[in-house]
């Protein structure tokens, strides 16, 4: 039984993973309802995330349908907003798909959590406020016992308590991250196991119908304050698994409770199986199983568990999140024991603030807090605990965790004994063909691209990849948003790029050069280049150069912050040509081309569209002069009008192939053969196409 539970899990995984590649709809969500502008009432369910600009709401309308509402001028405290009823208008809009190859795919995360559209409005107003029953006022006393605390408490206990990350600033976070020990902010089994352990010793050892009701109880008023993360649910529905079967005298088995969850949830949304949580979740739990019996036994069962989790969830860490923490075993040990002491202080501080017993605790709950965040820095070791790795490609590592689990099996060790090597081999063959079947499942030809116009946003990127060495030209950026450290270092890291050679920024706005800071910021960037003007060129290697047609000169009391200014590149890639033109205007163009005037300097085969695609730029004279055979426009959601219809107009009417990064996402050129090929990372539908092979 143990055994047959485990495989269906993981066919059952394995067809919903093929019938998703194959286009399928597996959670049958209804295609239809999107692009349609409406006035909608509905109920808000989870608050994702409320600061003083915005606010992300997961509301529910119609019965069935759930969407992410983003506010931006929400004044709502968010105690008022939860299970409100609400009324707004907007259009409803079908989530972003993966954007970059390899990277975050955020329509199958929102549909992993069950939200299948977004909406984004500027105001909402409450019709009808939430009711006043158990399950809203728990959820208001939490809202009301976070606002009790200090800022530099706060964070900790939400995330240690509710896994609510909201509270924390970015950069406590992110050491905890690179530590290897962000888990403990995330509610987990480790959470669960605590809160259970304490329960035990308040209700005593002995197992009855009223001390196995009132676990239940409890650790299910516990899944709901956290809002029922996979995590939770899991250890809370192995831990009653446990408990009830010792209760009837029925045999509990670790890997099978594991089972029994995962079909729980595969059933219940089939998008599961693309959510970081319950990959996580379920690999510690494999870890365990299989792993952690080969540890010697004079390891205390606490630090073996621990040792078991990170060797299992190592390689996944790596692909999924691009990192290797070497501090994370010293640094867990001491973290998890003073998590340990934390929650229970923190969670008997929230029950007596509930009873109206006030401040009681909290001295102890904010020395802990600066304790947990002190001990996790100091053993960091500084930026030598952690290394910014490349993801390995998907079917290594699917390969591998085959190997890994069946080589620690104890089916694994009877073959061994009676020397049948050949069935181990025929084992190991047929984890080849299942890893070999994912990766061409998984293959996306823009892996291949020589050029790639990155999609950032609201902004220009392009990558020039020749051979092992590899060029940006612009890095886009964003007042509010960290687009060199969130999008950038991800994007390369997950296409095997460790850094930068040379980095050029056409001029110094924002969207063009802010992301190239802050990828030097992260150490990722070799040598970055401005102010490039005519005659100044970067020879990458034979036969690829990229050279500067403009400006002749940069004004020094101007500098490259206007338009008219900014530095056009021609990319000699082989026997093709790219040209590069920044944000420069009609205006530009036209001094360009007289400049040029009588030479072939301006054709291209491929043109990045001026200025996002503005309608002060590539005018009818420079689109001829330059006369390309494909377009790209890089442009992102914008309240500029960017692209203008009569760019786009030009182009169709011209016979120009256009690509947008809005619609496609990134878009991808091979320039290596006899002829170009492309790629883009998908169509309108949410579908990779790629003609790069």
């Amino acid at each position: 039984m143990r055994r047959k539970l485990f495989l269906f899990a993981s066919i059952l995984m394995f067809c919903i993973v093929l019938a998703d590649y194959a286009g399928l709809n597996v959670d049958f969500s209804n295609k239809e309802m999107y692009g349609k502008s409406t006035v909608y009432t509905g109920k808000v369910i989870s608050i994702e995330e409320h600061t003083s600009e915005k606010s992300k709401l997961v509301v529910e309308i119609k019965g069935d349908i759930r969407v992410l509402l983003t506010v931006y001028n929400c004044h709502e405290l968010p105690r008022y907003l939860w299970k409100s009823q609400i009324k707004f208008s907007g259009i409803m809009e079908k989530p972003q798909d993966r954007r970059n190859p390899g990277c975050f795919d955020y329509a199958k995360h929102l549909k992993s959590e069950g939200i299948d559209a977004v909406i984004y409005v500027d105001e909402l107003k409450i019709i009808r406020s939430q009711e006043n029953n158990i399950e809203n006022i728990l959820i208001e006393k939490r809202f009301e016992y976070l606002a009790s605390l200090s800022e530099n408490c706060k964070g900790i206990v939400a995330g240690i308590l509710f896994g609510d990350k909201n509270h924390l600033e970015e950069n406590v976070y992110d050491q905890f991250r690179e530590n290897g020990t962000a888990h403990i902010l995330a509610v987990s089994g480790l959470h669960v196991g605590v809160l259970y352990g304490l329960i035990r010793k308040v209700l005593g050892k002995r197992f009855s119908i009223f001390t196995l009701t009132v676990t239940t109880l409890i650790l299910f008023i516990y899944c709901f304050m956290a809002l029922w993360s996979f995590s939770a649910v899991r250890a809370t529905v192995m831990i009653l698994m446990k408990e009830w079967g010792t209760y009837f005298d029925q045999r509990y088995d670790l890997l099978t409770a594991a089972s029994v969850v995962a079909i729980g949830f595969m059933i219940y949304n089939p998008y599961t199986v693309y959510n970081a949580g319950f990959q996580m979740s379920f690999l510690a739990v494999l870890a365990i199983s299989f792993l952690q019996r080969l540890i010697p036994r004079r390891i205390p069962d606490g630090v073996s568990t621990m040792i078991a989790v990170n060797i299992g969830l190592i390689p996944y860490q790596i692909f999924q999140f691009n990192i290797l923490s070497v501090s994370s075993l010293i640094v867990n040990i001491p973290v998890i024991y003073i998590a340990g002491i934390l929650m229970p202080f923190a969670l008997a501080d929230f029950v007596l603030y509930m009873l109206g017993c006030t401040g009681w605790l909290d001295v102890f709950v904010e020395a802990l807090s600066s304790l947990l965040v002190k001990i996790n820095q100091v053993l960091s070791l500084g930026n030598y605990g952690h290394y910014d790795m490349v993801s390995m490609p998907l079917w290594t590592l699917v390969f591998f965790y085959l190997t890994l689990f069946y080589f620690s099996s104890e089916h694994f060790e009877i073959l061994v004994m009676r020397k049948q090597l050949k069935k181990v081999i025929r084992f190991e063959l047929i984890f080849l063909i299942i890893a070999a079947l994912i990766g061409i499942l998984s293959y996306n030809g823009l892996t291949k691209a020589d050029i790639l116009f990155v999609d950032v946003g609201q902004g220009d990127c392009i990558h020039i990849r020749a051979g092992s060495y590899n060029v940006l030209i612009d890095g886009g950026g964003s007042i509010d948003y960290n687009v060199g450290k969130q999008t950038l270092k991800p994007y390369l890291l997950k296409n095997g790029v460790r850094k930068i050679d040379v980095a050029l920024a056409t001029h110094l706005h924002t969207d063009h050069y802010k992301g190239l800071c802050e990828l030097n910021e992260e150490k990722m960037i070799k040598r970055l280049i401005s102010g490039q003007t005519a005659g100044k060129n970067v020879l990458i290697k034979d036969a690829i150069k990229i050279k500067t047609l403009w400006p002749i000169s940069i004004p020094e009391d101007i500098g490259q912050d206007a338009n008219e200014n900014c530095s056009v590149f021609m990319i000699f890639y082989n026997d093709y040509r790219i040209l590069v033109t920044g944000d420069l205007d009609s205006e530009g163009e036209k001094k360009m081309m007289e400049y040029y005037k009588g030479t072939d300097s301006l054709k291209a085969d491929i043109l990045k569209i001026g200025h996002h695609g503005s309608r002060y730029s590539t005018c009818d004279e420079f689109l001829d002069a330059v006369n390309p055979k494909y377009a790209v426009i890089q442009v992102g959601r914008n309240n500029y009008g960017h692209p203008n219809s009569k760019v786009i107009e030009k182009c169709e009417e011209k016979g120009i192939i256009l690509f947008r990064n809005d619609t496609h996402g990134c878009v991808g050129f091979s320039l290596s053969g006899e002829k170009i090929t492309y790629g883009v990372q998908s169509d309108q539908n949410g579908t990779c196409i790629s003609n790069i092979s």
